[in-house]
């Protein structure tokens, strides 16, 4: 019958055995995680409290104040009475998109934008195109059946 001191010998090479395989990590030291890129930050686009899409920052415009930008802007052309929604359009430029209502650029989509969403910079376009023009419509609508209501 073996004695307590051989399975004491047997627990102390298991131990170091796992120690040395680097299943438990030794003390102070923190398993292995995949390092990933660090998270993009983005901010919503709101309007009527709800949020149309996420932006993230280009250049020297952070995140914020371009979603913040985009939001005014979309609120300008609702309050534009002469403005159609479906006069929306969309014009490629040289490294961007641009999404215009008459003169006023609405927003320009990068090729940044379009390759954090997966998609061509002229599909990212025509799909904000489609909920801008939706937010200017039920902008409209609000704005009309309050002043109905007056």
């Amino acid at each position: 019958m073996p004695s307590l001191r051989c399975f004491h010998h047997i627990r102390v090479y298991a131990v170091i055995a796992t120690v040395w395989l680097g299943i438990i990590p030794l003390r102070g030291q923190t398993p292995n995680q995949p390092q990933g890129p660090p998270p993009v930050p983005q901010a919503p686009v709101i309007v009527q409290k709800t949020t149309l899409f996420s932006v993230q920052g280009v250049l020297s415009f952070p995140a914020e104040a371009r979603a913040a930008a985009i939001s005014r802007r979309i609120t300008e052309i609702a309050k534009d009475v002469s403005f159609k929604p479906e006069q929306l359009s969309i014009t490629d430029i040289e490294g961007s998109t641009d999404i215009t209502a008459n003169d006023l650029v609405v927003m320009s989509v990068t090729d940044q934008d379009a390759k954090f969403a997966k998609q061509t910079r002229q599909e990212l376009a025509k799909e904000y195109e489609q909920l801008i023009r939706s937010a200017v419509i039920s902008l409209r609508r609000t704005h009309s059946l309050k002043a109905l209501l007056q």
